[in-house]
């Protein structure tokens, strides 16, 4: 799957803008940069990521900050985990760690217009889910089972 975002440089004092090529192929995530009346180079991603046997990633998306120009890329996997990326400050997110609110794959990702910071999750069980990247989602172990 291909995902296209825009994200502006500035180079020599010259404001140009760039589009953002991301692929997951097997348990691969590669992120490639591409910018007008350059050529493209596929020996140096931006992000290059290999995950765990059992964890493939399944649909990407990416958005781009308006306030930063930071590139935020979410990966949905087979497991029904999703990670968060902010590719300008490096930090991750896990939501639905330990597939404890579906444990079926993600089919399908996508971040919302408004508010920035929500996304849209489908699972493959038929459900879909509202995540806000500025939360952090952990099971209440405190709940007692009646």
């Amino acid at each position: 799957s291909i995902s296209n975002g825009n994200e502006t440089n500035q180079q020599n004092g010259n404001i140009f803008l760039t589009d953002i090529l991301a692929f997951n192929v097997g348990r691969e995530l590669i992120v490639y940069e591409f910018a007008e009346a350059t050529q493209s180079n596929f020996g140096d991603p931006l992000d290059h990521r290999v995950y765990k046997q059992n964890h493939q990633p399944t649909c990407h998306d990416i958005t781009q900050n308006p306030d930063t120009n930071g590139l935020h890329i979410l990966v949905g996997f087979s497991k029904g985990q999703i990670q968060y990326i902010n590719m300008q400050t490096k930090e991750q997110k896990v939501f639905n760690e330990g597939s404890y609110l579906d444990k079926a794959k993600v089919t399908c990702i996508k971040w919302l217009s408004n508010p920035k910071t929500y996304f849209l999750a489908s699972y493959s069980s038929g459900y879909l889910y509202v995540f806000d990247e500025q939360l952090n989602y952990q099971r209440d172990t405190n709940v007692q089972p009646t």
